[in-house]
């Protein structure tokens, strides 16, 4: 089974999809019920704590956090 490739839409005619001896699927393969809810939970645990002004857990760009925070901060109402 394939589930990630080189780019992100396999175009129609590529040798992969000729394969006899291949599944390939769009990058979900892994989605169940429950890998959903977990998902959907922890996005709204981050967002919950980034509300609350708390740095987020898991960070992709760290380097914006001081910028993004200033800026929230400015938007609040006891703030203005």
């Amino acid at each position: 089974m394939l589930d990630v490739y080189e780019h992100y839409r396999v175009q129609p005619g590529h040798p992969l999809l000729s394969l006899e001896n291949a599944v390939l699927t769009p990058h979900l393969s892994g989605m169940t019920q429950e890998s959903r809810k977990r998902m959907g939970t922890a996005a709204a645990e981050e967002t919950l704590r980034m509300l609350a002004g708390e740095r987020p857990k898991n960070f992709v760009n760290p380097e914006v956090w001081s910028s993004f925070q200033g800026r929230f901060h400015e938007q609040r109402p006891e703030n203005r």
